[in-house]
């Protein structure tokens, strides 16, 4: 998701540099106002956040380049998707205080020198398969959000608007 919030930001700063004429700027707003309402409708979930959070390779950049903002918003979605999908309040509180482990690498599961060595290399799922088990919980847990399939049908309804707005737009 990160790749794709970034080429979303740059594809809004190429339309408006398309639309920098003063004639144009009303046409410009309304652009953005439908991009910006889809991408809210489609994008803005807690799920998303809680899988980027619960993905080592991602998260970890963030927190060494001490992007705390951003940590702390996906940190958030994680604790929204967390009681959402877990019921049992005893498994809940493990899962949380193993999440605490896992974002500053310490503990039995996460302080481990290849699991650190292998944060950026692997594949999320592999690196949880891996470096999870003493955390089982938290292992469990990951695989669940990590491992979700992203459904195409939001896109498909995206660039069909995006593409009326050209239409509208050029013609």
């Amino acid at each position: 998701m990160p790749e794709v919030a970034a080429l979303m930001k740059h594809a809004k700063e190429k339309i408006k540099l398309s639309f920098a004429i003063d004639s144009k700027k009303s046409l410009l707003k309304r652009i953005i106002d439908i991009i910006e309402k889809r991408w809210m409708k489609q994008m803005d979930h807690p799920l998303y956040g809680a899988a980027l959070y619960l993905n080592p390779g991602k998260l970890h950049p963030l927190i060494r380049d001490d992007d705390d903002a951003t940590v702390g918003q996906l940190r958030g979605c994680f604790l929204d998707v967390l009681a959402r999908m877990v019921d049992d309040e005893e498994t809940r509180a493990k899962i949380d205080a193993q999440s605490l482990d896992y974002e500053a690498l310490r503990g039995e599961a996460f302080s481990n020198k290849m699991a650190k060595n292998n944060l950026e290399t692997m594949n999320p799922l592999d690196w949880w398969r891996s470096y999870g088990g003493r955390a089982i919980e938290i292992q469990r847990f990951a695989r669940r959000i990590v491992g979700l399939c992203a459904s195409s049908s939001g896109c498909e309804r995206n660039w069909s608007r995006f593409e009326f707005v050209s239409i509208v737009v050029f013609v």
